[in-house]
């Protein structure tokens, strides 16, 4: 590796099934790392440097079974995700954090999570927030979030309080974040100056096309 390149800065992409920014991780620029997580191989054309699979085999195992109206044609699911999921994983060919390292998976690795809590505690309520500190934990200059929005009802008014957390986290360790046009993370009205401030001057991002 050359001088130069030892130098430059370290980008990751972290990418989510949600769509319209989710295929734009097929267009990103040379030198930015792809990490992707659970179902994303169903669309991503372009190879993913890490994967992530954090959820149990079992996971959801209650909710498969005879009754189901899936369940006649679709009976090899794991982690909660159909089988072509756990095909996927087999053949990737990159490494794979998961909870423990899994004779199923060659690439699979375990997910450092004593240290990621030794060094950050542990505040997590999706995978994304697990990425992010990884990439911290790492060492990085730039983290992009693709196809994560966390704007819908249900689970994810739980995913995104955290999702915002660890942004902040990276922010405080001098890490630039990058969001997709349309992303609402980190955007609210300036308390007290609602009217007189726009929104989206309390939190400066780059635009996503630094990636894309």
């Amino acid at each position: 590796m050359s001088d130069e390149s030892a130098n430059d800065p370290r980008r990751i992409c972290i990418v989510g099934s949600a769509g319209p920014s989710n295929r734009l991780a097929n267009e990103l620029k040379p030198g930015v790392e792809l990490w992707a997580m659970n179902m994303c191989h169903r669309f991503l054309t372009a190879r993913a440097d890490r994967w992530f699979q954090l959820h149990p085999r079992n996971w959801r195992e209650g909710e498969w079974g005879p009754g189901n109206e899936d369940y006649e044609v679709d009976q090899d699911r794991a982690f909660g995700r159909p089988s072509d999921h756990l095909e996927f994983l087999k053949n990737c060919g990159i490494p794979v954090y998961m909870q423990e390292q899994n004779s199923e998976i060659p690439t699979s690795m375990r997910y450092p999570l004593g240290e990621i809590i030794d060094r950050f505690g542990g505040y997590m309520t999706s995978t994304v927030p697990y990425m992010i500190a990884l990439a911290l934990h790492e060492g990085v200059d730039e983290i992009g979030l693709l196809g994560i929005y966390l704007d819908t009802s249900g689970e994810y008014r739980d995913h995104r309080p955290c999702v915002e957390y660890w942004l902040g986290v990276a922010r405080g360790m001098g890490v630039s974040i990058v969001l997709p046009n349309g992303c609402s993370l980190t955007k609210a009205p300036l308390y007290a100056y609602d009217g007189l401030v726009e929104p989206s001057e309390t939190l400066k991002l780059e635009s996503v096309e630094v990636l894309a």
